[in-house]
């Protein structure tokens, strides 16, 4: 073989093995295509799995997380509350350190603080109020008690006294046991009196304890008539004291001087006009310089008739 036949057969040869690098290279790229076609099949369908399975997670946490986050703010807030509790139960800062007693005339603020009960370490807000309030209206005198707090350590107990307005002998029927009461104007017995508590009040008769006890309602109806009696007895300046009214449910009313005694029998019907009728029976027995012992103006059947009886034994009565 010639040199131009050699110089042929090595181009054929380079030419071939050109063509069997570019088949190779072309099978190697269409292989990794595969394998990449390959994979991204198998991967796509698992991220599509964990994104779908992420997805439904966020749905169920958005679903869930408005009432979560109000359960979570309410234990916050609960385990707060406990020991905000806490502090202010254990706390001394909250003890009650001062109990205030308003004035009054016939209690004194230490028997007030002595019936209330409340000791010096008692937590202010563990203190019953109401409860407190009862026990200081044990006290006979005390008509109403309101207990008030006064952060952060104080206790306000303001007191309202009864008034009263008379002293009512409650009589027994056997004749021995009768007693004093003091009455407010409602003619409520209110306490027991004693001896010096009688003094500048006017008295009550002829009502049995019995009776207050049995009939109640009726039995407070009359002494409120007999209190509404001495209001309008007192209420003109310049009559002689008044000592005593005595109640009769048969006979009315009839009251007593508290100098001489003198006795005023009023009966019933318009108090009023006989009280104004008693002024001028009694400006006339001074101008004669008489003393009355007795006046009755209870006859229902001439009201306008009035006998008089004399403390001077030689004069009998007058008209």
């Amino acid at each position: 073989m010639g040199s131009r036949g050699r110089r042929s057969a090595a181009r054929a040869t380079k030419k071939t093995r050109r063509n069997v690098r570019r088949n190779v290279r072309r099978q190697s790229s269409t292989a990794r295509e595969t394998v990449r076609t390959a994979r991204a099949d198998v991967t796509e369908p698992v991220v599509r799995r964990r994104a779908s399975s992420l997805t439904r997670w966020g749905k169920r946490l958005r679903r869930l997380g408005k009432p979560l986050a109000i359960a979570l703010l309410l234990a916050v807030v609960g385990y707060g509350g406990v020991l905000a509790h806490r502090f202010v139960v254990e706390s001394p800062h909250f003890h009650v350190k001062r109990v205030e007693v308003t004035p009054t005339v016939h209690v004194t603020a230490n028997e007030v603080r002595k019936l209330a009960g409340v000791g010096p370490h008692t937590n202010i807000f563990t203190v019953d109020l109401k409860r407190v309030a009862a026990r200081v209206q044990q006290h006979p005198w005390i008509a109403s008690a309101r207990v008030h707090r006064r952060l952060p350590d104080g206790i306000r107990i303001e007191v309202k006294e009864h008034q009263a307005a008379a002293a009512v002998l409650f009589e027994s029927t056997r004749g021995r046991g009768d007693v004093f009461y003091l009455v407010n104007q409602a003619g409520r017995a209110f306490k027991r009196a004693r001896l010096t508590e009688l003094e500048g009040l006017p008295l009550v008769t002829g009502i049995l304890r019995s009776d207050y006890r049995t009939r109640p309602d009726q039995t407070r109806a009359q002494i409120r008539a007999a209190l509404a009696l001495a209001r309008r007895y007192l209420a003109r300046a310049g009559r002689p004291p008044l000592g005593e009214i005595h109640v009769d449910p048969v006979e009315g009313l009839t009251l007593y001087t508290a100098r001489r005694a003198v006795q005023v029998r009023l009966g019933r019907g318009d108090l009023t006009a006989k009280l104004r009728r008693l002024d001028r029976i009694l400006r006339l027995l001074a101008r004669r310089g008489q003393r009355p012992r007795a006046i009755r103006l209870d006859n229902e059947r001439y009201p306008k008739r009035v006998t008089v009886q004399l403390a001077e034994a030689d004069v009998g009565s007058g008209n």
